[in-house]
């Protein structure tokens, strides 16, 4: 009877095994196809801020008046209503957690869960921007943290050094 107990029990988790291994093959496939959705999506079309607050402002009418553009080399366009073109680089990475191989590559994107028609993001999936001019522009450098995107809107957040989110970032599709 003991035998049998621990023949069931070694199937038991020899299954888990198994089924374990091949959900995070899964959960890594899934999250390459999401990744390519994410720059696909922001490389299609012009994009604008609708919403910025830093520290509880709201600045939004500060940078209202810039289009982003993101292409495919990382560099991203900005253009401003007297049609001032500046130039800066995006990028799209996963924050290393700590528990991860150190040999993975970082390029390789978090996994999402769908909602509706919303991709929200359950780890830590960030955007990259970075402008090197002293205008308002220079708000946007950072590591936005993703906290969901739809087709038309990415909405973003960000950490202070004491790890407490105090600003947030709303891209829409022009």
């Amino acid at each position: 009877m003991k035998v049998t107990k621990n023949i069931m029990l070694l199937a038991i988790f020899l299954i888990g095994a198994i089924t374990f291994q091949s959900c995070s093959k899964s959960n890594k496939d899934n999250a390459n196809t999401v990744t390519e959705q994410l720059k696909n999506n922001l490389q299609q079309g012009t994009w604008n801020i609708t919403y910025f607050e830093k520290n509880g402002i709201d600045s939004t009418t500060y940078l209202s008046n810039y289009n982003f553009s993101f292409e495919a080399n990382n560099i991203v366009l900005c253009r401003d209503t007297a049609n001032h073109i500046y130039n800066g680089t995006w990028s799209i990475r996963r924050i290393p957690s700590g528990d991860e191989d150190e040999d993975e590559d970082e390029e390789e994107n978090g996994v999402f869960i769908p909602v509706g028609n919303t991709v929200t993001s359950i780890d830590n999936l960030e955007i990259v921007i970075n402008f090197n001019y002293l205008i308002n522009l220079k708000q946007v450098n950072n590591k936005w943290k993703l906290l969901n995107q739809r087709p038309t809107i990415i909405e973003l957040k960000n950490y202070n050094g004491f790890n407490i989110v105090d600003t947030y970032l709303t891209l829409e599709k022009n």
